[in-house]
């Protein structure tokens, strides 16, 4: 569960991997390309610790459910209405709208994280997990989705990609992750 929430290629295809696309695919200038991950990542750095916050109020578990959930309805709509309708207002509007819901997982699911191993093993299990998950999972999105571009020869290829890495996180949350609000980690060891 923890490589999974860890390795979720958000950043790394709408935001890293978003300016080739754009450029390449939607046929943007690049200067338009960087303005739009631009204002998306500043929503997203605005909104993080807020969403951050909140899991203290509401808990881990519906927060870091809410932003996936939400990531894997948006992912349909994001790359089919971008491809039919590349104007740059519609493609600025659902990067701020991806953003937002990526802030929204991404403000949880570090303590979510950090919270699945026991105390004594805490650092050690995150750091493997965490990093395993960003190299496997994030690292290799841009060759990924630049292959599944290349040979299902459509700009939609990202989504085979994309969905389910969103989905078996919210399947390993739903199931197996118990909620930590209000609870003493110092004595959690499950």
């Amino acid at each position: 569960m923890a490589l999974f929430l860890a390795g979720v290629p958000l950043s790394y295809t709408y935001i890293v991997y978003g300016v080739t696309y754009l450029t390449k695919y939607i046929h943007f200038a690049y200067s338009e390309a960087t303005f739009i991950t631009f204002i998306a990542s500043a929503v997203y750095l605005v909104l993080t610790l807020p969403f951050a916050y909140l899991t203290d109020i509401i808990g881990r578990k519906p927060i870091v459910l809410a932003g996936l959930i939400g990531e894997a309805i948006l992912v349909f709509p994001f790359y089919f209405l971008i491809v039919k309708y590349p104007f740059f207002i519609v493609v600025l509007t659902f990067y701020i709208i991806e953003e937002t819901l990526h802030a929204i997982y991404n403000g949880a699911y570090g303590q979510m994280l950090a919270e699945i191993f026991p105390t004594v093993s805490r650092y050690t299990g995150v750091a493997f997990s965490y990093n395993l998950g960003v190299a496997i999972l994030g690292g290799f999105t841009p060759f990924i989705v630049t292959y599944l571009i290349a040979t299902l020869k459509t700009p939609l290829a990202p989504i085979y990609w994309l969905f389910p890495l969103i989905v078996i996180p919210i399947i390993l949350v739903a199931l197996l992750y118990k909620e930590t609000k209000g609870i003493d980690l110092s004595t959690f060891i499950e």
